[in-house]
């Protein structure tokens, strides 16, 4: 039972850092105009 609480504890806060990760990454790239064309040039030609 205490094996299974310090799982989902552990399991909370990695999905914690990862939703922190990915607020912060779409902050940046929605503020960085170079990272917008960067991507969007590494990403024509692929297919959809």
């Amino acid at each position: 039972m205490v094996r299974k609480a310090i799982d989902q504890l552990q399991n909370k806060l990695e999905l914690d850092a990862l939703r922190e990760s990915a607020e912060l990454y779409s902050e940046i790239y929605s503020e960085d105009e170079n990272l917008n064309e960067l991507t969007q040039s590494a990403i024509s030609g692929w297919p959809e």
